[in-house]
């Protein structure tokens, strides 16, 4: 239970910065610009990834994906034994949406 809390605050939280950076972003200002201006800065291993986001998300499904992590979060609280299945079928069917 513990580790499925763990791993969907962290996405979460993930998330929460894309969105950010998301309604941050100015299409006139390059996406490298955008990433060392950021604060908190952003680990360098994670910058290739987070740019990928970038071009790969709009600003519409990643609110949906927040709203819908947000949610997750709280069935997890709520039912704590079934958290680890209830974890792996949202990251499925997250996964199958955006191929």
């Amino acid at each position: 239970n513990e580790n499925s809390i763990l791993i969907i605050k962290t996405l979460l939280v993930k998330k929460k910065r894309l969105l950010n950076l998301c309604n941050t972003f100015d299409k006139k200002q390059s996406i490298n610009k955008l990433l060392t201006s950021y604060r908190p800065p952003i680990f360098w291993k994670e910058k290739d990834l987070v740019k990928e986001h970038l071009k790969n998300w709009n600003l519409i499904n990643i609110k949906k994906l927040v709203s819908e992590i947000s949610e997750i979060e709280l069935l997890i609280k709520k039912v704590p034994l079934q958290s680890s299945m209830i974890l792996n079928d949202f990251l499925l069917k997250t996964s199958e949406k955006n191929q």
